[in-house]
């Protein structure tokens, strides 16, 4: 039979793939029923198995389990109904199993078999069949083939299909919180309940405590509290409207959790006597609500939890304690109901005026194809969402009945929907309209033809700004996969069912599918929300105008309104993507946040800049994603700003006295660009990230460049976050220009003597002290990643107020938009932390890089042994002190003591830095020891084993983010930190000879290639650092024995370079089969390779090691096949015939061939260094790690998290 119905596909992601499918259902089998679906409710289920991974659950199939509708059809043995009869639909169990037969169908041993998993080929559309029977149901079809457990006949209590509708959320949602308060809590009028999450489930729980008990009569969670006339009714929620609406039906007391300053726990025994909650009943699944539920439960009280938690969630309970409080943990399922008795009970209820549902829910007509994203909007109506299903024949007839008044013609449609010939609504949301959202394509508005000549470009018009959500869409890419068909487009607006007036704006569910609630393991939350600034316009911006406008003979023009660029013949703009039109970036002064002082160019230059784009930024929807992932992703790193006064001033309508400089704006973008979802910057105009980073830097450097900031710490700022800018390019050492230039001008401006002011403003003296010790991080950060001296060379951290404190943040930890309280508060910790490893990185950094360069061996320090060995301890005493401290306040692995990503993320990176210049500092006095000449070997095999453990750490660390897939969210530093470590692993699985340790250590290897390869696709200067290493393993590889000769004496080189007949390397029981053992064994080889790398990172090119200038002049690390040789046996060394393969060959001979027999190969490493690819890391062929599941990661995924 055909029908129409809402097919859920495998999502991409986590947005959910639903489209509107015309195709068939099966007729009717024994015990089932052909049911015409006049309504269904919404039910986050439906949503969460909508984006359910597909490789759990099949797809495709067709959703939906809360719906009301008439009998077509009844198959055979069907006893409950007959064609004709009106009924809701509930959920499906088996009647056979022992919970079944004992009037507990909730628990049926079948439920998530039957409910969840459904039955094949119940639907057929375009020659493929699609799971059916969600649920013994599948409501989001016209037609649905239901079983007859899940009908119930209410023929008798419900007389027309208008007021059939209005109970279809019943079979659930309402269901679940009466009964779960009736059947389960089994409340009186002496309990004090608590509901937390105000959603329908606990709405409904209210109610029905207050009124039951009174008249010998039971009903949902609030509305059943209510009904059962308990003593206290708390209702607990983040949302106004909704602890609004939970008072007028019937909640004695109602706790806002959205005001950080109140504790739920301290509150709820507050109004309970100090005795708690004897019912607390949590809805939301969330662990913390539940945990702090549970402790809010007075003694021999009881926690219901009725949300479903994360498949994962886990509860550490001391079960002696709680064995002493006698209080009761329960879970239930549809509140433990028979919906055959129960649902009748419930609309003799809504008759009697004791459940008043209709306040609760929104009624819909199915205007489009796109389903209902949220029932969770504000307004008081719009708790549960009820969906009308209409077929387009009684759709037609309605409106060519004038069911509906005819709506006027839209003022404004973009270029899609007229040439579509369909309605559009950009006028009400004018960065996209609905059409083109839901095509994900770029919505463009082209302004019609007119007599009059427009004076200057026109921006966009206002709107609000994008709210921030506690959702997966505030952190996630949106999936452009997410479309609905064509043939229900045309109907752009919801057709309101009569009687039920909701406003229908952006957020309406029938508008969009845009936010699911479900929080992701870890996440970055986005807990508060954002104003837009109105139109506003000062000195600079008209100044801008009479600018762009003026001199009829000037070479400036407009090319075109849609695009809005402007460029000049003597100026081109070459770097500004001519798709980066005025739909995707406007001028800066649409924002009344952001200024610039432009008076005093003159007006060529006001146009070059304004052709190369640096007076233009993103539109409001795309730049809340970048400020948000600016403070959720840079900001916890380098508190620059007081971030609780820029969403101050960039939420305020009109400007104001203090703006942030459009300067460090642009810098802003520049450093959060690399976060930013790709079709983000898509939409944006930008080809790649790189491309990004590329176009904000430019504006960025332009705007320092012809614009001189008067103000000096604004400069510093900006010029401290282009420090970020990590590429070589042109052999410039470029970040730390920006480090120098930064710090100068932070000098100027007082910062480096911000402790010693006499009579300060607090708030100037926060602002030096944040900028100061900003400076003083990238000081000690970049120059210990990059192999460079010291700008701040001294810490006057004997002051009383010179370290930084909790205090001096605390406006931002409760002023966060992006962090909880108490995530943002442990992120400013972590930060301190960092400032006090700066004092030991200081000294280490003096020590190790004193000049720029690595210590040579005609340095002072390798003459003076006893000197150095004490100040080499002074910095291991230091280190050591710090790690003691810092590891009681935030032990590893970070992942296991907390589950939110930012701290995961910001721990690790911590010790990364720690261990970093742990190798560092171990390695230089390795270099030193090498170069005494009574080498003491014990010396040295110390120094080794720290080196390995710091090495190890880095190594540990990173692992932990990649297992999280947080290696994304690293900064473009670490790729200097790691370089050494990844040469050295490399060369560790080339000496390694048996299967089970190549495997182990190319484990470890392919954490730092994985690391690599996400970054290189982030920032530029990764690929700088590749080439060193490729060049330098090239380098130090003996690629061709053309290249070697004989010794003088005529005896050969062997397979290191070594003279004489016998490797060091693979003499005897000493075999060296990690790197640990060329640094003893070879210190020389082991030098001349890690320092050619430290060289190269500080100079910003490629430069070998001069100074070993008494290493023999062939002296290499053996070539990949030579690593291989003697593979059965350590102790065979390289025969005489194998090493005349490396004697130079006379002019007239032909160069040996080396057979297979002679060679044992192992997996592809090095072989094919040349032949790399830009993207391609050479890896691709290494064998799975034994320490990693690398299956956990997708292949070409990109997340966010959020921690």
């Amino acid at each position: 039979m055909n029908t129409k119905f809402i097919a859920a596909y495998e999502p991409q992601g986590t947005t959910p793939d639903l489209r509107l499918v015309n195709g068939s259902v099966r007729a009717a089998r024994s015990s089932e029923l052909l049911i015409r679906v006049v309504a269904t409710g919404i039910c986050h289920t439906d949503l969460i198995f909508a984006t359910w991974p597909a490789n759990q659950i099949p797809y495709p199939k067709v959703l939906g389990h809360e719906g009301a509708g008439v009998v077509v059809e009844a198959g055979p043995g069907v006893t409950k109904a007959r064609p004709g009869d009106f009924v809701l639909l509930s959920f499906h169990s088996c009647q056979n199993c022992h919970d079944c037969k004992e009037d507990h169908p909730s628990f049926c041993s079948k439920f998530v078999e039957i409910n969840y998993g459904g039955e094949d080929a119940t639907y057929t559309a375009e020659g493929n069949d699609l799971r059916g029977n969600f649920f013994g149901q599948s409501s989001f079809a016209e037609l649905a083939v239901v079983k007859e457990t899940s009908v119930v006949n209410v023929t008798n209590i419900i007389k027309t299909e208008e007021e059939l509708k209005l109970f279809a959320p019943m079979g659930c949602g309402f269901q679940t919180g009466a009964a779960t308060v009736e059947n389960v809590a089994r409340a009186n009028e002496k309990d004090r309940v608590a509901v937390i999450g105000l959603g329908g489930v606990g709405l409904v729980s209210i109610m029905v405590r207050n009124y039951v008990r009174k008249h010998e009569e039971q009903a949902d969670i609030f509305q059943t509290a209510k009904m059962q006339a308990c003593e206290t009714i708390i209702g607990i929620d983040r949302v106004p409207e909704r602890l609004d609406l939970a008072k007028a039906l019937g909640a004695t007391h109602v706790i806002n959790t959205s005001d950080e300053n109140i504790d739920m726990q301290e509150e709820i025994k507050k109004v309970t006597d100090g005795r708690g909650s004897s019912i607390t009943i949590d809805t939301t699944g969330n662990m913390g609500l539940i945990k702090a539920g549970l402790e809010a439960t007075s003694n021999r009280g009881q926690l219901i939890f009725i949300g479903v938690p994360p498949l994962d969630a886990m509860m550490d309970l001391h079960l002696v304690t709680f064995m002493q409080t006698g209080k009761v943990i329960r879970g239930t399922i549809e509140g433990d109901a028979i919906p055959d008795e129960y649902l009748p009970r419930m609309v003799q209820w809504y008759r009697e005026g004791k459940l008043p549902i209709d306040k609760l829910i929104s009624l819909y007509k199915f205007c489009k194809g796109d389903l209902a994203s949220s029932t969770s909007t504000t307004g008081p109506k719009s708790i549960i969402v009820v969906i009308q299903t209409v077929t387009a024949s009684t759709m037609e007839e309605a409106m060519s009945h004038g069911a509906n008044p005819r709506r006027k013609r839209a003022s404004k449609a973009c270029v899609a929907c007229r040439s579509r010939k369909v309605r559009c609504d950009v006028t009400h949301r004018p960065h996209q309209c609905t059409n083109c959202a839901l095509d994900n394509i770029q919505c463009v508005v082209k302004d019609r033809r007119t007599k009059y000549r427009k004076r200057s470009p026109v921006v966009l018009e206002k709107q609000q700004r994008t709210q921030f959500r506690h959702s997966l869409q505030a952190i996630l890419p949106k999936d452009p996969s997410s479309a609905v068909s064509d043939d229900m487009d045309t109907l752009n607006d919801p057709c309101l069912e009569p009687g039920h007036s909701v406003e229908c704006g952006p957020e309406s569910p029938s508008m969009c599918f845009e936010a699911v609630w479900d929080e992701p393991e870890i996440s970055f939350p986005a807990e508060r929300f954002i104003q837009g600034p109105t139109e506003s316009r000062d000195k600079e911006s008209e100044i801008f105008d009479m600018v762009l406008n003026q001199r009829k003979d000037s070479d400036f023009t407009v090319v075109s309104d849609s695009s809005r660029l402007h460029q000049t013949e003597s100026k081109p703009a070459p770097n500004f993507d001519a798709t980066m039109s005025g739909q995707s970036h406007i001028i800066y002064s649409y924002y009344s946040f952001l200024d610039l002082d432009i008076s005093g160019l003159l007006p060529d230059d006001i146009n070059y800049l304004e052709g190369q784009g640096c007076f233009r930024v993103p539109t409001p929807e795309a730049l809340d994603e970048f400020v948000q992932e600016y403070f959720l992703h840079v900001h916890p790193a380098l508190p620059l700003l007081d971030e609780a006064w820029f969403w101050t001033i960039y939420s305020r309508p009109a400007r104001g006295r203090s703006n942030l400089s459009l300067f460090v704006f642009q810098a802003m973008l520049f450093t959060a660009c690399s976060f930013l979802p790709f079709s983000t910057l898509k939409s944006l105009g930008f080809a790649s990230v790189h491309n990004a980073r590329n176009t904000y830097y430019r504006r960025s450097k332009l705007l320092f460049d012809l614009c001189s900031e008067r103000n000096l710490v604004s400069s510093a700022q900006g010029a401290l976050l282009l420090s970020y800018n990590g590429t070589m390019k042109d052999q410039k050492r470029t970040n730390s220009i920006w480090l120098s230039t930064a710090i100068h001008l932070a000098q100027a401006a007082g910062a480096d003597q911000f402790h010693t002011s006499l009579n300060p403003s607090l708030t100037s003296v926060n602002e030096l002290k944040r900028l100061w010790w900003c400076c003083i991080v990238r000081d000690r950060i970049l120059p210990l990643g990059m192999r460079r001296q010291l700008h701040i060379t001294s810490l006057d951290v004997a002051h009383t107020n010179y370290l930084p404190t909790e205090k001096d943040f605390w406006r931002e930890i409760d002023g966060s938009q992006v962090y909880a309280p108490q995530t943002k508060r442990t992120l400013v910790r972590l930060f301190i932390t960092l400032c006090e490893l700066t004092v030991p990185l200081t000294d280490v950094i003096k020590i190790v890089y004193p000049t720029g360069r690595l210590t040579d061996i005609h340095s002072p320090v390798v003459h003076d042994a006893q000197k150095g060995r004490e100040s080499l301890q002074s910095c291991e005493a230091g280190l050591e002190a710090w790690f003691e401290r810092a590891t009681i306040q935030f032990p590893t692995p970070a992942g296991i003591i907390t589950r939110e990503g930012s701290l995961v993320l910001y721990t690790n990176l911590l010790y990364i830095y720690y261990y970093a210049a742990c190798f560092a500092l171990y390695q230089h006095k390795a270099f030193i020891i090498s170069q005494e000449q009574t080498k003491a070997t014990s010396d040295l095999e110390q120094t080794k084993s720290k080196i390995e453990d710091a090495a190890l750490g880095i190594t540990e660390n990173l692992k932990e983010l990649i297992q999280l897939r947080l290696e994304r969210f690293l900064p473009i530093s670490i790729a200097a930190y790691i370089a050494v470590p990844l040469v050295l692993h490399i060369l560790d699985v080339r000496l390694a000879k048996r299967p089970l340790q190549i495997a182990q250590k190319q484990g470890k290897l392919n954490v730092y290639v994985e690391t690599m390869k996400t970054m290189q696709k982030l920032y530029d200067g990764v690929d700088d650092v590749w080439t060193f290493i490729r060049t330098a393993m090239d380098y130090a590889t003996i690629q061709d024995a053309e290249n070697e000769t004989s010794s003088p004496n005529g005896s050969c080189i062997d397979a290191v370079g070594c003279l004489g007949s016998k490797s060091q390397l693979t003499k005897g029981n000493d075999y060296a089969n990690d790197w640990g053992n060329v640094l003893v064994m070879e210190p020389i080889l082991y030098f001349r390779l890690s320092r050619t790398i430290d060289h190269s990172l500080a100079l910003g090119r490629y430069s070998e090691d001069s100074t070993l200038g008494h290493a023999a002049p062939h002296t290499r690390l053996p070539s990949p096949r030579l690593l291989t040789i003697d593979i059965g046996s350590p102790e065979q060394t390289v025969d005489d015939t194998a090493c005349e393969h490396y004697k130079a060959p006379r002019a007239d001979a032909k160069s040996p061939e080396v057979s297979q027999d002679q060679f044992s190969l192992g997996p592809q490493m090095l072989d094919d260094m040349h032949e790399f690819v830009h993207y391609d890391f050479g890896m691709d062929d290494m064998q799975a790690p034994i320490d990693f599941n690398r299956s956990e990661r997708q292949a070409g995924e990109t997340d966010v998290l959020i921690l």
